[in-house]
């Protein structure tokens, strides 16, 4: 079973993709406490990617593609460390396999 990555119930997000560096910037609020994460440049773009309920590979494809970049380029390890700590943040939630070790 493979890992999906999606927004976690309960939060809001405002996005940005035109504002800030490249990448832009992304808002995101846990709706009952109201204290905004603010992700910007690659951070955004993962966030971004990974919203609407994707698997790692393809949260690095649509990473790539947003920042102009090769697929092979983007280090997935680095980008699921990522994704890990906007779980752990609350933003996402992770559904499917265990993360790798």
């Amino acid at each position: 079973m493979t890992a999906m990555w999606a927004r976690s119930p309960g939060w809001g997000v405002v996005d940005r993709p035109e504002e800030g560096p490249h990448g832009g910037s992304l808002y995101a609020a846990a709706l009952d406490a109201g204290v905004i994460h603010v992700l910007q440049g690659p951070a955004a773009a993962t966030c971004r990617a990974a919203l609407p309920g994707r698997a790692l590979t393809e949260v690095r494809d649509a990473v790539a593609h947003e920042l102009g970049a090769d697929p092979s380029s983007v280090d997935e390890e680095a980008l699921e460390e990522l994704l890990v700590e906007l779980v752990e943040v609350g933003v996402l939630r992770r559904e499917g396999a265990p993360v790798s070790a």
